[in-house]
C-alpha cells in the first residue's frame, strides 16, 4: 500500500513538472511585432514661450522654430493637431503641472521635475548653458571666471539654468554676481542692449547671435514634458521620435543648423587673446604662392587676389588683425621662411608634411575641402582605356599614393607643384595628372589646353582633400588659437561665395595666330559649311517667305484668318460701298467645357465653331478668332443680318450638341461700322457691349448704342457728387432675402447698395459701381455698407431678440491693404455683432489676385469666425480649381446658370458643381431664381438656399422689416 502511494506520488510529480515545463515561454523564430501607436487627430495643447529660434511667434501666430519643427515631425507619426497657448516659460511650467497644458518642449529632467511631470524616453536635443555679453564689452573675456565677480547678469524666470545650474556653477567656482530675473527673453535682451545688465544667462537653444560667449557650462538633454501620468502623450512622443530616428537620423542636427547656424558670429576670446589683439600693432606676415590660381595670384601692382586672400579678409573682419602677403615661388621656400621666422603663417600647407621638431608650428582646422579630378588629353582617355597609366601628382596630395600602389592599372610620379605636373603631362612624361577641381577649371580655361578634359577621380568615400594653415609658434600661442577660432567661425555660405567668385572660368588672353594654328582644320570645315548654307539659303528663301506669310496670316488653332489678317481685310472692306456690321461673339461658360471635358475637346469645339461660321458667310464677309473663345465676324448689314447670324449660332449649337453632347450657349455684341472708321476702335465698342450683356442671356446680339456716351457724362456727375453722397447718407442698403427652398423660410439676406440722389433720383449700381471700382473709392463704399448692415442687425436684435445673418460685398482691391481684417473686426465689434452672423462676399475674380495674400487674408477672417462667400461663381475667370485653392464657406452660383428653359446638360452641370462644393464642405446658394421650375430642379441637388425674384426682389429697409415680421 505504501509502495503504491509512493508510486502515485512519483507519477504526480512527473506530470506536474511536465505541465510547468510546457507553460514556460519558448523562443520563437517568428518576428515579434511591436505595438504601434494609434494614429488620431487628437488636439494637444502646447505651451509657447518667448524664445527666438526655439519658438518663432509673430502676432500670436507660431510660424516656426526648433520646437515647432519637432512638433510637425511628431504629428506626421501621430496625426495630432496642436493648440498653441502663448505664455511665459514659468507660467507654462505652472500650467503644465495643473493640467491646463499637455506639452511643454525644451525642459531638462531633474529629481523635482520627475516627481511633478512625465518625460518620454527620447530627448529632442542637448543644450548647454552660456553666459553672453555684448561684443564691445572687453571687461569680460572667455573663461575669465574672476571677471564675473560683481557683475549683473540677466536670467529668465523659470529657466533651470537660472535657479539651479548657474547658481551651482557660481558656488563651485566661487563667483559672486547678481542674478536679475526677467519674465521673457525679449525683456532680458533689452536689458543687455541698454546696459542694465553686464551679461545674460541663456542656453545654446536660443538665438543670441551678434553677442559674444564668455562662459559655457553644464550640457544636458532636453525633453517634451507632459502632465504627470499622461501616458497617451508619452507613448505618442516616444513612438514618433523612435520612427523619426529611424527615418531621418540627422533630423536633430539639421534642425539645429536651420535655426542656430548664425550663432557665435562673434569670437569667444580669452583674456590672453584679447590682450594679444589689443597689442598687435604690426601686420602678420603670410606666405602666398605667386601664381597659384585660383588660390592666390598677384597682379601687376603686386596685389594678391584669390580664395586665400579673400579668406584672410573674412578673418580680418572677425579679429581686426591685419595681414601682409609675402610672395614665394614654392611651398619648400615657404617652409624655410617659417622656420627662420621670416613669415608667421603658411595658408596653403602640405597636408603630408608633419609638424616636427624642425618646424615649430601648429596646424589649424581645415578651412577648405574639395574633390580631386584627373586631366587627360582627349585622345588618351580612349587610347589608354585598358592599359596602365602614369599620373602626375603634386606634393600637396602625395598622401594619395597608397591608392595608386593598390591599383594595378595606375602608376604615379610626384612633382613639387600642380604646375610642374601639367608641364610633365605636356612633355609626355605622364599620361595625365590628378589635381583639385578648382585648379583643373583654371587650367582648362586656357586656350592651349583646349584638347584636354577632366573627369572625376574616385577615391574611397572617406577621403577628402583639404587645406589647413600652419601658424608659427614664435608668434605666440594666442595667434594660433585666434586664427583657428576665426576659421571655425567663417560661415559656410561666406566660404562658398568666396570659392564661387574665384573659381568662375576667366577668359584667357587671346592670340589670333595661335588660335588659327590650333584650329586650322575646323576653320576649313566651317568655311565649307558656310558655303553650303549660302547655297541652301537662296533656295530656301522663297519657300520660307511663303511659310512666314502664312504664319502671320493664319490662326494656329483654327487655321482660319489671324487677327492681323482680319483687321487688314475688314479695314479694306469698310472703305467700299456696302455698310458692314462688326460682331464679337462669346461662348457662355466656355471655361467649364475645358474643366469638365478637357482642353482637347474645348479646342475641337472652337475649330468647329469657326468652320461653321466661315461656311455660312459670303465671299466678302470674314471671321477670325480674337482670343480664347471670342470670335470677330464682319458681316454685310441688312434688315435680316442679325437674324441670319443668330440662325448660324443655332446651327452651330445643334451641331456641337450632336457631336459632343454639349449644349453651347452663344451671344454677341454688335456695332454698325461707319465708312473708314477704325476697326480697332470698333472692336473695343463691341467688347463694352459684350461686357454689359454679360453671360445672363444667350441667343442674342446686342447692338452698340449711345448709352455708353451717357455713362461717360454720368461719371462726371458721380465724381462731383461722390463726397456728399457719403456724408449725406445718400447710399442706402437694400436687402434681398435668402430662402431655404425646403422650408420656404428666410435664413438671411444680402445687402445691396442703391444711390438715392437728391436730384436724379434712384441711380442703379451699374451706373456708378464701375467708376468707384476704377477710382478705388469702392473700398470706402464697402466699409460704409458693412456698417449700415451692422446697424440694421443691431436694431433687429434689439427689437426681436433674434440675430439675422447678412452678407456684405467686398472688392478684391481690399486685398492689398494690411488693415482690412482689423477694420472689419472694428466695425462688427462697434455694434456688438457676433462675427459668425456676418458673411463677407468677394467675387470669383479674387482667384486672379496674389494667391498667398488671399489665403492669408481668409485665414485671418476665419480665425475671427467670419464667413467667406464667393459671389457670382462662373461669371468670369473662375474654374473648379478655385474650390481647392481657397478656404471658402459659401459658394454663390451665378444667376446665368438659372435659365427658364434649362436642358439636361445644364441641370447636370449645376448638380456637378453643387456636388463638388458639398464634398469640399461648402454651402451653396443659387442666385437669379425666378421660376418654380428652377426651384424644383434645385431641390434635386445639394443646393437648398436661393435668392431671386421668385421669392423676393431687393427690398428697402422698411419693406424688409415688414417681410421679417410676417415670417
Amino acid at each position: 500500500m505504501k509502495y503504491t502511494n509512493k508510486k502515485r506520488f512519483f507519477h504526480l510529480t512527473i506530470y506536474l513538472f511536465l505541465f510547468c515545463f510546457l507553460l514556460q515561454p519558448f523562443p520563437s523564430t517568428a518576428k515579434v511585432t511591436q505595438p504601434k501607436f494609434t494614429f488620431s487627430d487628437q488636439v494637444v495643447k502646447v505651451g509657447v514661450f518667448d524664445s527666438a529660434g526655439f519658438w518663432n511667434v509673430n502676432g500670436g501666430y507660431v510660424s516656426g522654430g526648433y520646437a515647432y519643427d519637432y512638433l510637425k515631425a511628431i504629428s506626421n507619426y501621430t496625426g495630432w493637431k496642436y493648440e498653441f497657448v502663448t505664455t511665459t516659460l514659468s507660467d507654462a511650467i505652472t500650467m503644465l503641472e495643473s493640467g491646463k497644458l499637455d506639452l511643454v518642449l525644451g525642459l531638462q529632467q531633474t529629481d523635482q521635475r520627475l516627481e511633478t511631470f512625465s518625460f518620454p524616453t527620447n530627448n529632442i536635443g542637448t543644450e548647454f548653458g552660456v553666459v553672453v555679453t555684448k561684443p564691445n564689452n572687453l571687461k569680460l573675456a572667455y573663461n575669465d571666471i574672476n571677471a564675473l565677480n560683481g557683475t549683473k547678469i540677466g536670467c529668465l524666470k523659470g529657466n533651470i539654468y537660472s535657479y539651479k545650474h548657474f547658481p551651482d556653477y557660481c558656488k563651485e567656482k566661487k563667483i559672486d554676481c547678481d542674478l536679475i530675473e526677467y519674465n521673457t527673453e525679449s525683456e532680458m535682451f533689452k536689458a543687455l542692449n541698454t546696459g542694465k545688465v553686464d551679461a545674460i544667462l541663456t542656453n545654446d537653444i536660443s538665438n543670441f547671435a551678434d553677442n559674444r560667449i564668455i562662459v559655457k557650462f553644464h550640457a544636458a538633454p532636453i525633453y517634451c514634458a507632459t502632465t504627470k501620468g499622461n501616458s497617451y502623450v508619452i507613448e505618442g512622443v516616444d513612438f514618433a521620435l523612435d520612427n523619426l530616428q529611424l527615418d531621418n537620423p540627422a533630423f536633430g542636427a539639421e534642425t539645429y543648423a536651420k535655426y542656430y547656424n548664425k550663432q557665435n558670429s562673434e569670437l569667444s576670446l580669452t583674456r590672453d587673446e584679447l590682450n594679444y589683439l589689443s597689442s598687435a600693432n604690426t601686420p602678420i606676415k603670410v606666405a602666398l604662392l605667386e601664381n597659384r590660381a585660383p588660390y592666390s595670384t598677384h597682379n601687376q601692382e603686386e596685389e594678391f587676389y584669390g580664395i586665400i586672400p579673400d579668406v584672410f579678409k573674412e578673418i580680418e573682419k572677425l579679429t581686426n588683425l591685419s595681414f601682409t602677403f609675402v610672395p614665394v615661388k614654392t611651398n619648400s621656400q615657404a617652409i624655410r621662411m617659417l622656420r627662420d621666422g621670416t613669415i608667421d603663417i603658411i595658408p596653403d600647407y602640405w597636408s603630408v608634411l608633419p609638424v616636427d621638431g624642425k618646424t615649430d608650428a601648429s596646424l589649424t582646422s581645415p578651412y577648405l575641402k574639395y574633390d580631386l579630378v584627373s586631366i587627360f588629353h582627349q585622345d588618351n582617355t580612349k587610347f589608354y582605356k585598358n592599359k596602365k597609366r602614369t599620373l602626375g601628382i603634386s606634393m600637396s596630395i602625395s598622401d594619395t599614393k597608397e591608392y595608386f600602389e593598390e591599383n594595378p592599372m595606375l602608376n604615379y610620379s610626384v612633382y613639387e607643384t600642380d604646375e610642374d605636373c601639367v608641364d610633365a603631362m605636356i612633355r609626355g612624361d605622364v599620361d595625365g595628372i590628378v589635381c583639385n577641381y578648382y585648379f583643373a577649371q583654371q587650367i582648362l580655361s586656357q586656350t592651349q589646353y583646349a584638347k584636354y578634359k577632366f573627369t572625376n577621380f574616385n577615391f574611397s568615400d572617406d577621403y577628402i582633400h583639404q587645406k589647413s594653415m600652419c601658424v608659427s609658434s614664435e608668434s605666440g600661442p594666442e595667434l594660433f588659437t585666434i586664427i583657428n577660432k576665426a576659421i571655425r567661425s567663417i560661415k559656410i555660405n561666406s566660404l562658398s561665395k568666396i570659392v564661387s567668385a574665384n573659381s568662375i572660368l576667366q577668359a584667357p588672353e587671346f592670340s589670333f595666330t595661335r588660335w588659327m594654328q590650333n584650329n586650322l582644320f575646323f576653320i576649313l570645315i566651317f568655311l565649307c559649311i558656310i558655303v553650303a548654307i549660302l547655297i541652301c539659303f537662296l533656295s530656301y528663301a522663297s519657300t520660307s517667305k511663303k511659310k512666314y506669310s502664312k504664319m502671320l496670316n493664319t490662326d494656329s488653332l483654327t487655321n482660319g484668318l489671324s487677327l492681323n489678317r482680319f483687321l487688314t481685310i475688314a479695314t479694306k472692306q469698310n472703305q467700299g460701298y456696302f455698310q458692314y456690321e462688326l460682331v464679337k461673339t462669346n461662348i457662355i461658360h466656355f471655361r467649364f467645357i475645358n474643366d469638365l471635358y478637357g482642353k482637347e475637346v474645348g479646342d475641337s469645339v472652337l475649330r468647329l465653331f469657326h468652320d461653321l461660321l466661315h461656311t455660312n458667310l459670303t465671299y466678302d464677309e470674314c471671321v477670325a478668332r480674337q482670343e480664347a473663345d471670342h470670335f470677330l465676324v464682319l458681316k454685310k448689314k441688312n434688315t435680316n443680318s442679325d437674324k441670319i447670324l443668330l440662325q448660324i449660332f443655332h446651327t452651330i449649337s445643334d451641331e456641337v450638341y450632336r457631336i459632343y453632347g454639349i449644349n453651347l450657349k452663344i451671344n454677341g455684341g454688335g456695332y454698325l461700322l461707319k465708312k473708314g472708321e477704325s476697326i480697332t476702335s470698333a472692336i473695343e465698342k463691341t467688347s463694352h457691349v459684350l461686357a454689359d450683356l454679360g453671360e445672363e442671356q444667350s441667343g442674342i446680339i446686342q447692338l452698340y448704342d449711345e448709352r455708353r456716351e451717357k455713362i461717360v457724362n454720368a461719371l462726371s456727375l458721380i465724381e462731383t457728387d461722390m463726397e456728399s453722397a457719403f456724408t449725406d447718407h445718400q447710399f442706402v442698403p437694400y436687402f434681398q432675402p435668402k430662402y431655404n427652398i425646403n422650408t420656404n423660410s428666410i435664413i438671411g439676406a444680402e445687402a445691396l447698395v442703391r444711390w438715392k440722389h437728391p436730384v436724379h433720383g434712384l441711380i442703379p449700381p451699374m451706373d456708378f459701381l464701375p467708376y468707384l471700382e476704377n477710382s478705388g473709392a469702392i473700398i470706402n463704399l464697402d466699409f460704409y455698407m458693412l456698417e449700415e448692415s451692422c446697424k440694421f442687425m443691431r436694431k433687429h436684435k434689439d427689437a426681436t431678440g433674434d440675430w439675422i445673418t447678412l452678407s456684405s460685398n467686398f472688392s478684391t482691391k481690399h486685398f492689398v491693404h494690411d488693415n482690412f481684417c482689423s477694420r472689419v473686426i472694428a466695425i462688427a465689434d462697434r455694434y456688438q455683432i457676433p462675427h459668425e452672423y456676418i458673411e463677407l462676399e468677394v467675387t470669383e475674380t479674387m482667384s486672379m489676385a496674389d494667391t498667398d495674400i488671399v489665403k492669408t487674408l481668409f485665414r485671418q477672417l476665419h480665425e475671427n469666425k467670419f464667413l467667406i462667400s464667393i459671389d457670382d461663381f462662373g461669371s468670369g475667370y473662375s474654374s473648379l480649381g478655385i474650390l481647392e485653392s481657397f478656404d471658402i464657406d459659401i459658394l454663390k452660383l451665378d444667376r446665368s446658370f438659372m435659365q427658364t428653359n434649362m436642358q439636361t446638360k445644364n441641370i447636370n452641370m449645376i448638380r456637378g458643381i453643387t456636388e463638388i462644393a458639398a464634398n469640399n464642405g461648402m454651402k451653396m446658394i443659387c442666385e437669379g431664381v425666378e421660376t418654380k421650375e428652377q426651384v424644383e430642379i434645385l431641390k434635386s441637388t445639394k443646393c437648398h438656399v436661393v435668392q431671386g425674384y421668385y421669392y423676393s426682389k431687393p427690398l428697402s429697409e422698411s419693406d424688409f422689416i415688414l417681410l421679417l415680421m410676417k415670417k
